[in-house]
């Protein structure tokens, strides 16, 4: 999962270095990213158990961020529907 995410992210860069459009590729990266560090930070709230949800560990504050995260640059599906629409042109 990290090294694909590596790859899009480098993938991403040489476009963007190149002046190529990739509005797909962000959406797609996005969207990928933001399951990828859901699935973590959920795995890490499991393995801390209870403190996982506590303020005054770091694993709550990882979990929160990332929800905040995930919606900031447009939510799964608004990705996942922006790739979709770019594919079917």
């Amino acid at each position: 999962g990290i090294e694909a995410a590596k790859l899009l992210v480098y993938q991403q860069a040489w476009m963007i270095d190149n002046n190529i459009f990739c509005l797909k590729e962000t959406s797609l990266s996005k969207f990928f990213l933001a399951d990828l560090v859901g699935r973590n930070a959920d795995t890490a709230v499991q393995i801390h158990g209870g403190y996982g949800l506590m303020k005054e560990f770091p694993v709550e504050r990882f979990f929160r961020d990332w929800k905040l995260a995930s919606i900031g640059g447009g939510t799964s599906e608004i990705n996942k529907n922006i790739a979709a629409q770019i594919l079917l042109k």
